[in-house]
């Protein structure tokens, strides 16, 4: 019985985890897709325009972060009406997290 509570326990939140993973991966996008270095400054005009798509940038990037604080909303939600939830969600984490180390390791974002 302990088992299928655990089972109904990650269907509760299996999708959230899902779209929580894709708004994290368009957020990592964004910032890969800015990247600039030194070198490409070479200018107070390259300056001007770097900052200039940036700022274009920003409603996006501010967009995928509100939807993902909705997420983490929803989730708090979840976890309210089922505390067993938690637990999904620390493991959740755990291995972001460890997937986040691992890919540092290898020169790359998480």
């Amino acid at each position: 019985m302990m088992q299928f509570a655990k089972i109904v326990t990650q269907a509760s939140s299996w999708r959230l985890r899902r779209l929580i993973g894709l708004a994290k991966k368009r957020i990592v996008t964004l910032f890969e897709e800015q990247l600039v270095s030194r070198e490409d400054l070479n200018s107070a005009k390259d300056v001007e325009e770097v900052l200039e798509v940036l700022a274009d940038e920003y409603d996006r990037l501010y967009s995928q972060v509100n939807t993902l604080e909705q997420y983490d909303r929803k989730w708090s939600k979840i976890i309210k009406k089922n505390p067993e939830e938690d637990d999904v969600k620390r493991e959740y984490e755990i291995r972001r997290l460890e997937k986040s180390n691992r890919m540092d390791r290898h020169g790359s974002f998480p």
